[in-house]
This record gives C-alpha cells, sequence and structure tokens, in this order.
C-alpha cells in the first residue's frame, strides 16, 4: 500500500512540474508584463503597484530588479499580467537584458 502511495505522488509530482517546463527545462524567469513595443515584451520582475501603467523611461533610473525585452510574435499579451518564460539562444546583457522568447506563460 506504502509503495502505491509512493508511486501516486511521485506521478503527480511529475505531471505538476511539466506544466512548469519546457522539454524539462524549468522556466528562464518570471515577472510582470509592464510595456509592449514593437513585437517585444518588457518583463519586470519587482515591479509595484504604483509603478504599472508608467513608462519605463520613467523608472528605469531607480528600479531595482530583473528587467528583460524578449522578442516574441505571441498574441494576447497584456500589460500586468504576471507571466514565465523561456528563452531561446543567448541573453544580451544590457539593462534591460534583451531575448529571444521560446515561450511565454501567462500565470494565473
Amino acid at each position: 500500500m506504502r509503495i502505491l502511495a509512493g508511486c501516486l505522488l511521485l506521478c503527480l509530482m511529475l505531471i505538476s512540474s511539466g506544466c512548469n517546463s519546457v522539454d524539462g527545462k524549468a522556466a528562464d524567469g518570471v515577472g510582470y508584463i509592464f510595456e509592449k513595443k514593437d513585437g517585444r515584451v518588457l518583463i519586470l520582475d519587482n515591479v509595484s503597484e504604483a509603478e504599472l501603467g508608467k513608462k519605463w523611461r520613467d523608472i528605469y533610473s531607480t528600479y531595482r530588479g530583473n528587467a528583460i525585452w524578449l522578442k516574441t510574435s505571441k498574441f494576447g499579451l497584456k500589460v500586468g499580467q504576471y507571466v514565465r518564460y523561456w528563452v531561446k539562444g543567448g541573453v544580451d546583457d544590457s539593462f534591460p537584458a534583451q531575448a529571444k522568447a521560446l515561450k511565454i506563460e501567462v500565470v494565473k
């Protein structure tokens, strides 16, 4: 009986972790979509409610946290959504960082 319960628990863990991965790879990051522009989204991991609705140029000098512009063709993404993302290829180490999105998933 314990073996069956252990197997069931392991299966549930594997199924639930599959929702947070792409081909077994954990998400490269999470954050809020702060801005959309020219087929890219700016994702910030440490944004306050007071900063939402502002432009990057208004907060960049005081912002503390990770920031990345992701090039994407995904439709339906909206400013303010909390997302998980996976990067395709390398990441440019500018600030904000820049990369191409492999996948962007809205977290509900």
